[in-house]
């Protein structure tokens, strides 16, 4: 089945890592579906305070010339994935966005509406998710509303390659298990190694092999090369620090993770986030965040 992402762009194309990650990544890059979006800001009025508001000719022209550059950006970079990349043009699709709701939950509603198979932030993206973390009402919602797998990438001092996926035996762990086979059907440069990080607690009543295990039997269910897959437990008290150092003692290109909401986060996990995810999210540098729920 041929994989469709959304791929997120900035306004600078040359840093664009959201889409140099996908093409570094695949082997196959052109066997993939891309739909390049670029999200078109609000044009906001001047702070209160000032000599006076600008004029509606005005606000019409800045978001006219906000316009212009989104259509620019998303013309260089699908000449990129056709002439550089060697990509046939049925391959990718662009599509502008005006924000009416902001930024991120349009980049949300595109990837519920679109169905695709992960929505792919860069750099940029990682900053306005970010930004949504220290709100507590946005980080609710936006968390509530996600139904597809998010891909946060990030630029690499160097070659990486494999899938280190975390597992914890819940419902959403077992979901980004299934999401890396698929991912990685027929693609043979990667390796994924599972990982159960043995806290005491993230293991209550269970038995890590059981939760290695069943994220394996999802990996094959997804089509992956059993050969590929490579298991480890550790035991450690911080299970963000554990993921961060496997992660780039082995060089991985990718850590990949189930995120477990909160049923009824109190006031102090909205204001500060501890899940595992959300650390990562703040604390990962040299490869990128697949994070599903």
């Amino acid at each position: 089945m041929q994989k469709h992402f959304l791929v997120t762009l900035s306004d600078d194309i040359s840093a664009s890592t959201s889409l140099h990650f996908v093409r570094n990544f695949f082997t196959g890059f052109c066997d993939v579906k891309l739909t390049l979006f670029y999200v078109v800001p609000l044009a906001h009025h001047l702070p209160h305070g000032g000599l006076a508001d600008p004029a509606e000719a005005t606000l019409d022209a800045i978001a006219a010339r906000k316009r212009s550059k989104g259509r620019k950006v998303l013309e260089k970079a699908r000449d990129w994935v056709i002439r550089i990349a060697n990509c046939p043009a049925t391959q990718v699709d662009v599509k502008l966005a005006h924000s009416r709701i902001g930024t991120v939950r349009e980049i949300v509603r595109e990837g519920i509406e679109g169905l695709y198979d992960a929505v792919i932030l860069g750099r940029q993206g990682s900053f306005w998710f970010r930004d949504v973390f220290e709100d507590s009402v946005s980080h609710a919602l936006l968390w509530q509303e996600i139904a597809f797998p998010l891909w946060v990438a990030r630029p690499m001092p160097g070659p990486r390659s494999g899938v280190l996926l975390a597992v914890d035996g819940s419902d959403q762990s077992l979901r980004m298990a299934d999401h890396v086979g698929f991912v990685l059907e027929g693609e043979r440069r990667h390796e994924v190694t599972l990982l159960a990080v043995d806290d005491g607690k993230a293991f209550a009543g269970g038995d890590p092999q059981l939760a290695l295990d069943e994220a394996r039997l999802a990996l094959l269910g997804g089509g992956m090369d059993p050969a590929r897959i490579r298991q480890e437990i550790v035991k450690s008290a911080n299970v963000t620090k554990a993921v961060t150092e496997r992660a780039n003692n082995g060089k991985y290109a990718v850590v990949a993770v189930g995120r477990r909401a909160h049923d009824d986060p109190t006031t102090r996990e909205r204001l500060f986030p501890s899940s595992v995810s959300v650390s990562l999210l703040r604390g990962l540098e040299d490869c990128a965040l697949w994070i599903s729920k």
